[in-house]
């Protein structure tokens, strides 16, 4: 027996309370002869932080004997399956590769610890995180369940639980550490800590620059635009606090000074816009919109999963939908496939104003349009109309791009001397897999919302957010949150409850987080993670701004949802360095509001795409008297 193995014998007996110390009974001599036999040697707990938004998990590592050596066993929160596998010992260090299954995916966890005055002390590397822990058996001592070095800047602040007297009456069982002698099994139950919330990550995977995309089409990088000066009373940048009388300069196209009109010069030639007392935004961004053309045929629902098609040939600008977004303050927008099917194909991010499609495009593929379950299940295609087909027929379509992927991947590394012969059908599943663009899911109800965070994240590793999330969906708001899968939430932005008539706002919910069904209360993806969308023209994509007014109404923060329609669906589609802010750099999309955008009582007066004037229904303005809204 080496001396690793005979220390967790003595922490395991001393735990059990049969070796000196355990209580006040006589200490018995251990049996050597049974100490070798197989069974578990000890477990220990950790708290760690998982994922890029760092949120502190506790997780499990237990230690057995076994015939062919030592068994150690990882067991986490986020999977249903635990890591495991043999480890071995050297010089008093525990080392092995620990693996688990993720559907047909093998997941490796390579694993390494030493005790440590009781303490298993190590490093793991979960699902694409190497973390380190510092692991304590339960009940040990009062630093029981700290985290190791590197967890402990993401858990600083959380508030510590009351004692347990303030919440007097309240009972459980005992914890694994045992009553005390001669104490009843019952004792009070010790109030949970409260959750701290943590910033929202988006989990783009390796994300290429746009000079760097190999598959995704990028628009134009400056326009032909007039050089302008716009004056106005209150502007709203969205990155940065409002400034008060500003002046932003635009030429050829973009925004090249933003500040207060007594720091701003403005260069002799330029025609200065004054916008008077009106309120200046950037171009709203929508990611559900389904109006760009004029025939609708957003499905062929003759095979359920269709990555060969794709929106791009489709955009008609001059559409009278196109025109009324535009005039409602909308700028640009993810026009997708429908989700008659279960893969509709690729859709565009384009804006809804330019002198030519192309000058309006802003990247193609825009992302892939999936759907999981609903609309999908209406019994079209040839397979999949449920929802086992469903997981089957995206799995198998994937399992295929993924494969097409990795074959120009070695070819371009110079892996394979064999240049893969080019496929249509799943060329733009390979930018896919490179991340150059994400899934946006059309999915609702939680159950569905679980299986777009397992299979598409968890499984396939794509950069992903939920383009719908109705219903009861926001109930996996913390699950979204630990794996930086945000939320484009509409076109329903209520959910009722049945039982009690009331009615809770869905956007809200996801962001606040807070009681949702479970056992206990759940984070939210909080001010970073929350969208809204109208899935026009289910919601006509003029009323954006009244989706956002009801999320307010029902409970999300008014700051929260202006970054709602500008820079968070930038940022979850991939195109915040063009749209989304108004910001030195950035395309001129802007938009003049008569007030709060999200008061129904305030209507657009100008709106501005690529440097140039679109709508205008100032007095004097080219769309006097026509104004609709």
């Amino acid at each position: 027996m080496s001396a690793l193995t005979r220390l967790l014998l003595i922490l395991t007996l001393a735990a059990t309370g049969h070796a000196q110390g355990g209580d006040d009974r006589p200490a018995e001599a251990p049996a050597p002869a049974k100490a070798v036999q197989d069974g578990p040697l000890g477990t220990w707990k950790a708290k760690i932080p998982f994922g890029q938004a760092q949120r502190v998990v506790e997780v499990t590592i237990e230690l057995s004997k076994r015939d062919d050596g030592l068994w150690c066993k990882v067991t986490t929160p986020f999977l249903r399956q635990p890591f495991e596998g043999t480890v071995t010992e050297a010089d008093g260090v525990l080392k092995g590769t620990l693996s688990t299954k993720l559907g047909e995916r093998s997941i490796d966890a390579p694993f390494e610890a030493k005790l440590e005055g009781g303490h298993l002390v190590g490093k793991v590397r979960l699902m694409r995180d190497d973390v380190a822990f510092d692991a304590v058996r339960p009940g040990q001592d009062d630093a029981a369940g700290k985290p190791a070095e590197a967890a402990k800047d993401a858990e600083a602040g959380q508030d510590k639980a009351a004692p347990a007297e303030d919440r007097p009456g309240e009972e459980k069982v005992a914890e694994a550490s045992g009553p005390k002698p001669g104490e009843s099994l019952l004792v009070k139950a010790q109030p949970r800590p409260a959750k701290q919330a943590r910033d929202f990550v988006i989990d783009y995977g390796h994300r290429p620059k746009p000079e760097d995309c190999k598959v995704a089409r990028w628009g134009p990088k400056d326009f032909d635009s007039p050089d302008q000066a716009l004056r106005v009373r209150k502007l709203f940048p969205i990155t940065s606090d409002p400034i008060q009388d500003a002046v932003v300069l635009v030429h050829r196209g973009k925004i090249t000074a933003v500040g207060r009109a007594s720091e701003v010069r403005i260069p002799d030639g330029y025609t200065v816009v004054d916008c008077g007392d009106g309120w200046l935004f950037p171009g709203f961004v929508d990611l559900h919109c389904h109006i760009a053309s004029g025939s609708f045929d957003l499905n062929d629902t003759v095979h359920p999963t269709n990555p060969e098609f794709r929106t791009l040939d489709l955009i008609e600008l001059d559409r009278p939908h196109v025109k009324k977004a535009l005039q409602g303050g909308v700028t640009t927008t993810l026009y997708i496939p429908g989700s008659g099917s279960n893969m509709g194909g690729f859709g565009t991010v384009t804006k809804l104003a330019g002198k030519t499609a192309d000058e309006a495009l802003v990247r193609f593929p825009g992302s892939l349009k999936i759907a999981q379950a609903g609309n999908p299940e209406r019994r079209t295609g040839d397979m999949g109309a449920g929802r086992i087909g469903m997981n089957f027929g995206l799995r198998a379509t994937l399992e295929r791009g993924r494969r097409y992927y990795q074959a120009w991947e070695d070819y371009d590394a110079g892996r394979s001397q064999e240049k893969p012969k080019e496929d249509p059908a799943l060329e733009n599943l390979r930018g896919l897999f490179r991340h150059e663009y994400p899934v946006s899911v059309h999915t609702q109800g939680y159950q569905v919302c679980l299986e777009t965070l397992r299979q598409l994240h968890d499984e396939f590793g794509l950069w992903v957010f939920v383009d719908h999330g109705s219903f009861n969906a926001f109930r996996m708001a913390e699950q979204a949150l630990v794996r930086g899968v945000p939320i484009a939430n509409g076109p329903r932005m209520y959910q009722i409850d049945y039982d009690t008539g009331e009615m809770w706002g869905t956007a809200g919910l996801w962001a606040r987080g807070g009681d949702l069904g479970w056992d206990e209360d759940q984070l939210g993806v909080g001010r970073d993670g929350i969208a809204i969308n109208t899935d026009s023209p289910v919601v006509p994509q003029e009323e954006l701004t009244v989706q956002a007014a009801c999320a307010v109404r029902l409970g999300l923060p008014w700051e929260w949802a202006i970054r709602g329609l500008t820079i968070n669906p930038a940022r979850f589609v991939g195109v915040e360095s063009r749209v989304g802010s108004i910001e030195v750099g950035k395309d001129a999309d802007m938009v003049l509001w008569t007030g709060d955008p999200l008061d129904p009582r305030r209507h657009v007066r100008k709106v501005m795409v690529s440097g140039n004037l679109y709508y205008d229904c100032d007095p004097g303005g080219k769309d006097h008297g026509k104004r609709r809204f």
